[in-house]
Parts: C-alpha cells; sequence; structure tokens
C-alpha cells in the first residue's frame, strides 16, 4: 500500500502526470463476469464486467516507474478505476492545489512526504485520527520530521481538505477502512528456520 499511497500523493501534486494517466487508463468489457449483489461473493455491487485493460496497465506501469514509483497490478488497477470517478479527480486537484500553496517545492517531492499524503488522503480512518491527534507521521511508519508533520496537521485540520479527502477515501474504498500504520512488535519477524 506505501507504494499506492506514493502514487495518490503524486497524483494530487502533479496535474501533468495526472492527466497523462488518466487518459491512457482503460477497461476492457467482459460480460461473462457480470453477477448480481446477491451472486457476488462480497454481497456488494461490484461491476466485475468491467475490467482494467492489462496493456493499458503495463502503459500506467511505465509512467509511475519513470517516477520511482513501482506499483503491483493491483495497485495499478486501483488506479485505474480510480481515475474514472469524477470526484475523486475534483478531490485530487484541491488536495494538490492546497499542498502547492502551502508547502515548498521540495517538500512535495519527498517520498515519504507524498506517501503521507496519500495514506491521509485513501483512508479516512487514519485522517480523523491524525487530526484528533491519536496518530502521527512522525513514526518509523512515515519518518517525518515534527515540522512537516505539523505543517500536514495545520494543512489536513481545515474542513476544505477534509471534505476533498472523503471524497477520496469516500467512493474509493466502500465499506470498512483500515489504519495504515503497522506497529511491529517484538516478534513480528522470527529468523527461526
Amino acid at each position: 500500500m506505501r507504494d499506492l499511497y506514493h502514487a495518490f500523493g503524486l497524483l494530487a501534486v502533479d496535474n501533468a502526470l495526472r492527466q497523462s494517466v488518466t487518459a491512457a487508463c482503460g477497461f476492457l468489457p467482459r460480460p461473462d463476469l457480470k453477477l448480481s449483489k446477491e451472486q457476488s461473493p462480497f454481497k456488494f455491487d461490484f461491476q466485475w464486467e468491467v475490467q482494467p485493460d492489462p496493456a493499458q496497465l503495463d502503459v500506467l506501469a511505465s509512467m509511475f516507474a519513470s517516477r520511482g514509483v513501482f506499483l503491483c497490478a493491483y495497485e495499478l488497477a486501483e488506479i485505474n478505476r480510480l481515475l474514472a470517478i469524477t470526484t475523486l479527480c475534483v478531490a485530487l486537484d484541491t488536495v494538490g492545489a492546497n499542498l502547492r500553496t502551502a508547502m515548498q517545492l521540495s517538500y512535495l517531492c519527498d517520498r515519504r512526504i507524498l506517501v503521507a499524503v496519500g495514506a491521509l488522503m485513501a483512508d479516512g480512518d487514519f485522517l480523523t485520527a491524525f487530526v484528533v491527534g491519536t496518530e502521527t507521521l512522525t513514526t518509523p511508519e512515515f519518518g517525518l520530521t515534527a515540522d512537516v508533520a505539523t505543517g500536514l496537521f495545520n494543512l489536513f485540520s481545515s474542513s476544505v481538505m477534509r471534505s476533498a479527502c472523503n471524497d477520496v477515501d469516500g467512493p474509493g474504498w466502500p465499506g470498512t477502512t483500515c489504519l495504515v500504520s503497522v506497529r511491529p512488535y517484538p516478534q513480528m519477524i522470527s529468523f527461526n528456520a
């Protein structure tokens, strides 16, 4: 997910990249995959019959790789799907415009900041926890300095930014969300073979 968050951060701050990626997105009709909500294993009304075009996903992979972001097929398919949602693209415009106004350009090229921005946009529960102070961006998962984290806190606390983030999170991932911070514990990785 870290790379997907990085990609979303890039899509918010780089309009030219977003326009190119949006133009390159594509779907293949697969009427043989159409399922009703009752037939769906997840009981959601997914559009199984509309699948991402593998050739277009290769194009997207190259576009992001040229920016140092290497995405798996799932992440590319999510970007392909999400950029077809008009309200989400408008929200990315809003987030990007506010970031470009509030932060120095050098900050907007920092991978850690873009990952944090993507995580705040994509996960409404994490954004809420961050704004109320129960989550932070200075943890090892994000590695931001206190000054940068405070700047993002001030920016993402505004009603305009929270509304825009809701327009990314809501239509983007319906259903339950998960917090983006993975807290490692001492026995998480075992070297016993």
